[in-house]
Order: C-alpha cells, then structure tokens, then sequence
C-alpha cells in the first residue's frame, strides 16, 4: 500500500507541474501600463504612431558591431538553410570571440559581432565562399529592408583576353577578374585541363558586378619582373539581375 500510495503522489506532482497558467508560460510579456504607452494617432488614411526615441537609440547601439551581407547563389543551386550557411563560416570564423547571423529574406542576413576587431576581420575578406554560393559583406545601415533595396547588382560573364595559357588557373583567374566584381566560377571550355583544351581565345568568368561602377575595360596584371594589359568584355545576363 505503502509503494502504491508514493506512485500517486509522484504523479500528482508531475501534474501539477504540468499545468501552468499562460503567464507562467509565456515570460516576455508586456508589462507596462497602456496609458504609458504611445498613443496612436490618424494621419491622413493612415494610423501613426510615434516609437520611443531612447529606446530606438539604444536598438542602435547595440547594432554598433553589426554587418549586412548577400549571398550570392549560382543560378540554379536551392539557397541552403541558415544552420547550414552558419556551419560552413564557424571553420574561418573559428577566431572570433562570438558571431550570430540572422536571415532577413530575399538572399539578405544580418551578422551580430562582440567587437569592432572582428567586424573588420571579417571584412578584410572581399568575400567568403560557401560552395556553393558567395557571401559579400557589407556596411550595416539602419532602416534596411530586403525587400526594397534597388537592383544594383547583376551576374555578368566577362571575357578577358590577351592572357597566355600559363595563366588559366583559376586562382590566377579569378585574382584577375575579382578587379571588375565579385568572382563566382570560370565557364567548363575555361576549367578544361591543358590537355583537353582546344580553345584558347580568352577566358571567361562569371562575376557579380555592381551596376553602379564604370565597368573596367583594360586590367594591368603584374607579376614580379614583368606586366601585360589584359583587356575585359562585360555581357550582362539579365535573368541574373539581383535586387
């Protein structure tokens, strides 16, 4: 009887602390009086209502070690999960006190940092590659919203010509043709080993270029003890444009 009478006393108290009001459940709630909050007012068709000015300021300040970013994916690859893109930085991050990144929709996140050494580690990077896709940062700025940011970006193929076969590499590519954007790929005729090519016009690289820049059409490559002009083609894809 005994052993019986402790079983459902255990039960009971399980139950008991099973049921919890919702206060108990949710504890981030609005504690502040309604009459201390902002009342809101109609201006013209349109309900207004003016936000605390201190404590705007205090979301700004804690935004101080913050960056935006945009990752560019290659046409056609499903954009990974956040967990997944998190994973793929840790191993370049790995010497930063502590990072977070935050999706903000439309291929844009937000990175929180805790000093301004590791926002501009990280952005002594032109741009860290995920495979697929590109991560470029850039300054944060108040009031961003993904979904009104002004198409300023397209992927671009570039031809580049007047190059010798000894600099088809794509390290060597790429260096060449981060000088007009962000480098993403070099075209299959381009990435074709020395034995398989039959090509050798020029070479041609796909790259995220901003719109806003007058695009570069003579490049001067240097290695040591010599320098030759490498002259650059720009074809924009429209499909390719990004906001």
């Amino acid at each position: 009887m005994g052993p019986q009478t402790k079983l459902v006393n255990k039960s009971n108290d399980i139950s008991s602390q099973a049921v919890k009001s919702f206060a108990q459940v949710v504890s981030n709630v609005c504690d502040i009086p309604l009459n201390q909050l902002p009342q809101p007012c109609v201006k013209g068709d349109r309900t207004a209502i003016l936000i605390p000015e201190d404590e705007y300021r205090v979301g700004i300040e804690t935004c101080q070690h913050n960056l935006h970013g945009r990752i560019i994916w290659p046409k056609g690859v499903v954009p990974l999960k956040i967990d997944v893109v998190r994973s793929k930085l840790a191993p370049g991050w790995k010497s930063l006190a502590k990072w977070e990144i935050t999706s903000l929709g439309k291929s844009f996140y937000e990175f929180s940092f805790s000093s301004l050494e590791d926002v501009q580690t990280v952005r002594s990077v032109g741009s860290w590659n995920l495979s697929p896709g590109l991560l470029k940062l850039f300054t944060w700025s108040k009031d961003f919203n993904p979904n009104i940011q002004h198409q300023t970006t397209a992927q671009v193929w570039v031809r580049i010509y007047g190059l010798s076969q000894e600099y088809w590499r794509p390290k060597i590519l790429f260096a060449i043709a981060g000088s007009v954007g962000t480098p993403i790929c070099i075209d299959s005729a381009t990435n074709k080993s020395r034995f398989e090519r039959d090509f050798g016009h020029f070479v041609r690289v796909l790259v995220d270029m901003d719109l806003r820049i007058e695009p570069k059409y003579k490049i001067l490559v240097e290695r040591i003890g010599f320098a030759l002009i490498a002259t650059v083609l720009v074809t924009i894809l429209v499909s390719s444009i990004r906001h």
